[in-house]
């Protein structure tokens, strides 16, 4: 499987070899319709079955609470096999650690501080 890749309002996301799909948000801020955006795209990466996800959210600064709260819906995970939050500052481990501890999505979620090891993760989830 070759790299595939979608452009959005608020991320650049790709599919690698491996079959993850890769997140990397461009804006500091995400709303909701950016969510929503970026679940069609897991969607159109994958081919449609569940995508295991790196979302890197280093750049933000914001996300609001229905963004944050549809991110953790069953809805969403429709689309999310598992995910992997890349994190570095302060802001982005408070509000990962935010969403992990009191959103709490319905597929394994873990932050990472290690984009290597995010990928191995998601990896070696699928077996």
């Amino acid at each position: 499987m070759g790299e595939r890749q979608v452009a959005a309002a608020s991320a650049n996301l790709h599919i690698d070899a491996d079959g993850v799909v890769h997140n990397v948000l461009t804006g500091a801020a995400v709303d909701l319709p950016d969510v929503h955006e970026w679940e069609r795209a897991y969607a159109t990466l994958s081919g449609g079955p569940p995508a295991p996800v790196v979302v890197d959210i280093r750049a933000f600064t914001a996300v609001t609470a229905s963004a944050r709260k549809y991110a953790a819906s069953a809805e969403h995970g429709a689309a999310i096999e598992a995910v992997a939050l890349i994190v570095g500052s302060p802001v982005s481990r408070v509000i990962g650690n935010f969403w992990l501890g009191i959103d709490r999505p319905p597929y394994p979620a873990r932050l990472f501080t290690d984009p290597e090891a995010a990928q191995r993760w998601l990896v070696a989830r699928r077996g």
